[in-house]
């Protein structure tokens, strides 16, 4: 028997157990919290992000939790969002991000890289960003003249580069910088 799809307002209605939900074709999907790495990559990153747009009359920037209302059966919740100013509510986001980026960790590797890049796809979103701490590198996907991610380019520690956007003019950072203070905890 397959369970009944919720609405974004039903899916408003649940209680907080302490995890991360998302609202995926009317689905339910719960996330852990992220471990230390993940959280490193995602505070240098959002940080820099949140520099160069602090004065921005047009976009800013949010950090995961943070939901997102793409369509009425799809509320997601991506490690960062560039977002226009006017899909603002006291509460979180309606409508398609300009930026979407994901940190993969080993509980969100797939879905990272296929049932929310599909939905990011769908939807319209015009830059999906997937950075790998593990292999330090980030794979910049960007819309092809078919309307379909294609990847736009791919940085890694070890060739070296800088993070850009054709949304953010004059946005750069170095791709190490985003890795220099990850480290292997001890075992």
């Amino acid at each position: 028997m397959e369970s009944a799809k919720l609405t974004y307002a039903e899916f408003m209605q649940l209680p907080y157990d302490g995890y991360y939900y998302e609202l995926i074709d009317g689905e339910v999907v719960r996330y852990a919290s992220c471990y230390t790495k993940h959280q490193l990559v995602r505070g240098h990153l959002g940080t820099r992000l949140w520099q160069y747009l602090r004065d921005s009359l047009e976009r800013c920037v949010f950090f995961a939790p943070i939901g997102i209302l793409i369509a009425d059966d799809l509320v997601l919740m991506p490690d960062i969002v560039v977002v226009k100013n006017e899909l603002l509510t006291e509460y979180d986001i309606h409508g398609v991000p300009d930026i979407v980026v994901e940190i993969l960790s080993e509980e969100s590797r797939h879905a990272d890289e296929t049932t929310r890049f599909s939905a990011y796809e769908r939807h319209g979103v015009p830059e999906y960003w997937i950075i790998d701490p593990a292999a330090e590198s980030v794979k910049f996907y960007r819309r092809d003249a078919n309307d379909k991610f294609q990847c736009a380019i791919e940085l890694t520690c070890a060739t070296g580069g800088m993070i850009t956007s054709p949304l953010l003019p004059g946005f750069q950072e170095p791709i190490a910088d985003i890795f220099d203070r990850v480290f292997k905890p001890a075992p």
